[in-house]
């Protein structure tokens, strides 16, 4: 697999983990109900690709379900999940997507799977098990089982994507449609309080809106735009890159929230034991940030490896927070 493509999965599923972060903050902090926040993230996103739904597609009811499984459905189920479940351990639980897909993919289309396959099917579901079978995956048990079924809606509606004709921005757009258009009549008789969140919280509500709704549902389509040019996220030759102004801006603002305004709002709900443990990580990224791209570089100037790239730099230090905010936790 080129580097190039591996570099591009991890940045999906670093906009996927942010996005249950934020998904969280937004469900159990802010108090949205998951079925409206699903449907204003829909409708977020359909504002935004209403222009690619015409011209009308081939048998449009199923082009419709499937964007309804893969978009608003499972993310509405996924966000029930979140009211219930902590955000790690839903993201390791959501893992399970995948190997149901595969799994799906065998007995609906009849697919072949290799051994490697096979063994990566098997690594994801103990993983799932072992996240279970812990005391918090125990204790919040109502959750995961949520978000299971999530995954298995989306892996339905992956698998039947081969069976429609539609490129991914249109097919992006119906999924927003029919997710606002099933998902807003259930969360209407089915939840409270609807405006009491948007009310109390406007700007953080906006934020995880933008954030959830642009850059989790457009990224795909966006990213696919911007391999029309002559460089990409992964390649040193940024000035290449193109996108739409409002995409730009867009993306800006919720890499913005993400990044720095949801962090700072964190800091004011947490005490000030968390709170040295999360300065701590951001300190681990910092400094692998500001000692990665000399090092990086210097390697590069000997031949040992690629040249430094902006992207790479922030899987550096996106990494190395992590990893010293868990090594931190651990501790104790």
């Amino acid at each position: 697999m080129p580097a190039r493509t591996i570099l591009l999965l991890i940045l999906v599923n670093l906009l996927w983990a942010l996005n249950v972060v934020v998904s969280k903050v937004a469900v159990d902090d802010l108090g949205m109900p998951p079925l409206f926040y699903a449907a204003l993230r829909a409708l977020l996103t359909l504002l935004v690709l209403f222009q690619l739904l015409r011209p009308l597609p081939r048998n449009w009811p199923l082009v419709a379900a499937v964007g309804l499984a893969i978009g608003g459905g499972s993310f509405a189920l996924f966000a029930i999940g979140l009211s219930y479940a902590d955000p790690s351990t839903a993201g390791i639980v959501s893992l399970s997507g995948a190997p149901m897909t595969v799994l799906l993919a065998i007995v609906l289309l009849g697919e072949d799977v290799g051994w490697r396959r096979g063994v990566g099917i098997a690594l994801a579901i103990g993983g799932v098990v072992i996240a279970i079978s812990s005391p918090s995956g125990l204790q919040s048990s109502a959750g995961l089982g949520w978000i299971g079924l999530s995954c298995l809606v989306g892996a339905l509606g992956s698998v039947y994507v081969k069976k429609i004709d539609v490129g991914g921005k249109p097919l992006q757009a119906w999924s927003a449609l029919a997710s606002f258009v099933v998902l807003l009549p259930f969360s209407l008789a089915t939840e409270r309080d609807l405006v009491a969140p948007l009310t109390a919280h406007p700007w953080q509500v906006l934020g995880c809106l933008i954030f959830a709704g642009l850059v989790g549902a457009v990224i795909g389509a966006l990213l696919s735009g911007l391999e029309n040019g002559e460089g990409n996220f992964l390649v040193g030759q940024i000035e290449t890159l193109t996108m739409p102004a409002w995409a730009a801006i867009a993306m800006a603002a919720a890499f913005f929230f993400a990044f720095a305004v949801l962090p700072v709002w964190g800091f004011t709900q947490i005490d000030d034991y968390q709170m040295r443990q999360n300065l701590i990580g951001y300190a681990g990224g910092c400094i692998a940030a500001v000692a990665g791209y000399p090092i990086w570089a210097v390697l590069a100037m000997g031949g040992l490896v690629p040249h430094p790239t902006a992207f790479g730099i922030f899987v550096i230090a996106f990494a190395a927070t992590m990893l010293t905010f868990l090594a931190v936790k651990l501790r104790g």
